[in-house]
């Protein structure tokens, strides 16, 4: 036993590489250091979030795209041995996205270790599955709700109505909104668990029974179903891609149509270009989403882009409270 108080060092040693825990430019140190990863290949296409690395690749059939991504991954980790860092296999999974059957078992080997494949993973915050259906990430969500207006209804009696709004805007809300254009654009039957947890946060608030209508009430609140918020900052996201406010990646989502005066007006034709999508799961995307949306807004009323953004976000919720309730 060593003496209490006596101070206990390790050896001095040379650090050679590496970025210091903890400081300020670690991070930015790291990003550049890592910035060429994305040359290593031409088959993938990278997304990196600090040391968080994913790789996306296609192929005409599963057997070729096999094939083709081991032999990538074996130029992967070459770049990691000669780099000096060290990849987690543990930590590292894949997974499959097709809309074909798919019979066989795609095997993906690095350093002749195999990978797992995973049904659903997360993916800055969002649980992305296999079927891009995300009801893993909504029961998440829904579990994150219910948890929120736990605390709310423990805390009605001692809370007013202002407290217990401003409590729901600090736990639950921002559960609803995180990446709500990614996951919240779906089926509303998916959707009905969050709807029926956001009417059970309005009766605590209300002090109202399990059983009383609340839905009604929403707008004393200044509440929004969470259909109406996804709206909301599905238009919002529209004006700023047209007003060139978000990142110029996502400029290629919407195809603004020509205005031709010696045009017949046509019945359902709106200033954005609607993509053709022949499945249901296409239909609930951003791209077709969107544009029908903002196609029906404008048919209601004169809606405009080229104001500031506080009046069109104004203007969009009067039309999404009092037209698509």
């Amino acid at each position: 036993m060593k003496p209490t108080g006596e101070i206990i060092l390790s050896d001095v040693s040379d650090v050679t590489c590496g970025v210091p825990q903890g400081s300020v430019l670690g991070p930015l140190l790291f990003l550049i250091y890592v910035n060429d990863l994305q040359n290593v290949s031409p088959l993938f296409r990278t997304i990196t979030f600090a040391d968080d690395t994913n790789l996306f690749a296609v192929g005409p059939n599963l057997d070729t795209l096999c094939t083709s991504v081991n032999v990538e991954l074996g130029l992967l980790k070459n770049w990691f041995d000669c780099n000096r860092l060290c990849l987690n296999i543990s930590k590292t999974c894949f997974q499959l996205y097709t809309s074909k059957m798919n019979y066989m078992e795609p095997c993906l080997l690095i350093n002749n270790v195999e990978i797992k494949r995973e049904p659903s993973v997360k993916f800055l915050g969002v649980i992305v599955d296999e079927q891009l259906s995300f009801k893993a990430h909504i029961e998440y969500v829904a579990k994150k709700v219910a948890l929120g207006i736990g605390f709310m209804y423990r805390s009605r009696d001692i809370l007013n109505k202002k407290q217990l709004k401003l409590l729901y805007n600090t736990i639950v809300l921002p559960h609803l909104s995180y990446s709500s254009l990614v996951w919240g654009i779906n089926f509303p039957t998916h959707l009905k668990r969050l709807l029926l947890l956001q009417k059970r946060a309005a009766r605590v608030i209300l002090g109202l029974g399990y059983t009383e209508s609340v839905l009604h009430r929403f707008p004393e609140l200044g509440l929004n179903p969470l259909c109406e918020l996804t709206n909301l900052r599905c238009m919002i996201m529209i004006y700023k891609i047209k007003r060139g406010l978000a990142p110029p990646q996502l400029a290629h989502l919407l195809e603004w149509r020509i205005v031709n005066p010696e045009e017949y007006a046509i019945r359902n034709r709106g200033p954005l270009m609607v993509p053709f999508a022949y499945t249901r799961a296409r239909q609930n995307t951003f791209r077709v989403f969107g544009a029908k949306l903002f196609n029906r807004l404008s048919g209601v009323s004169e809606l405009t882009i080229q104001t500031s953004i506080s009046i069109f976000k104004k203007e969009v919720r009067r039309l999404l409270g009092n037209n698509f309730q």
